[in-house]
């Protein structure tokens, strides 16, 4: 059936539904104005349709969820990055912008890179010296 005859088809149902439904009185409440419904049209299948294209395969999900400490100036950091990739028109979450400064940080290693990392490992808290046993002196 060619789009034609379909939209005459509808028009003349339209047509007879209208006609055939009662005039409505003034108790009833006016019916809510809604968007004309849609009608899904299927396409003709063409004996010269394209082929499908191929399915492009994603990698697989790889890595793992790592839970990092950050201090207040790192968040700062963290955060004026992200203020400045959105600037840019990059909407980014924090952990795409520590892969994008891990990658940069791969391409640019030399002493400036060696004199962070000694400042960093000299805040961790982790690595403290013990301190002696009172208990075992005893």
């Amino acid at each position: 059936m060619s789009s034609k005859d379909l939209l005459a088809d509808l028009k003349s149902k339209i047509g007879q539904q209208m006609k055939s439904t009662p005039p409505a009185t003034e108790a009833a409440p006016a019916p809510r104005e809604t968007a004309p419904a849609r009608v899904a049209h299927k396409k003709e299948s063409s004996p010269k349709a394209a082929p499908a294209k191929e399915a492009v395969a994603l990698p697989a999900r790889s890595g793992r969820g790592v839970h990092m400490y950050l201090d207040d100036t790192d968040r700062k950091i963290l955060h004026t990055l992200a203020v400045w990739f959105a600037s840019n028109d990059r909407r980014v979450s924090d952990s795409q912008v520590i892969k994008a400064a891990l990658r940069m940080a791969e391409g640019h290693q030399g002493a400036k890179l060696l004199e962070l990392c000694d400042q960093v490992r000299a805040t961790d808290r982790r690595k403290q010296p013990r301190k002696p046993d009172t208990k075992a002196e005893k």
